[in-house]
């Protein structure tokens, strides 16, 4: 299974899930500091990967009617979250 692990994440996580064998990108990593939701739901979407998120704005999975994103354009607020609730959420279960 393909995981990209959100800005919000640090290197024990990483280590937890490479541990366990599975394959992890994280945002921090590929320099995609700042990137909308949207942008990153799409980029999640392409790549075939499981996001695991501790940001709010993708639980809410219901599409909006205007364009069936899941969120709307706005900064992606990654490592300062006030929220220490997960949400983990696969890209799958949006299309």
């Amino acid at each position: 299974m393909k995981f990209k692990l959100d800005e919000n994440f640090g290197t024990r996580t990483q280590n937890i899930f490479r541990l366990a064998g599975f394959d992890v990108q994280t945002v921090g990593e590929e320099g995609l500091h700042g990137i909308t939701d949207s942008g990153l739901f799409e980029l999640c979407r392409r790549e075939h990967r499981c996001l695991v998120t501790l940001d709010l704005d993708f639980s809410n999975i219901r599409p909006r009617e205007a364009d069936r994103l899941p969120t709307p354009e706005q900064p992606h607020r990654g490592r300062n979250q006030s929220s220490v609730t997960a949400r983990f959420q696969t890209t799958a279960s949006l299309r």
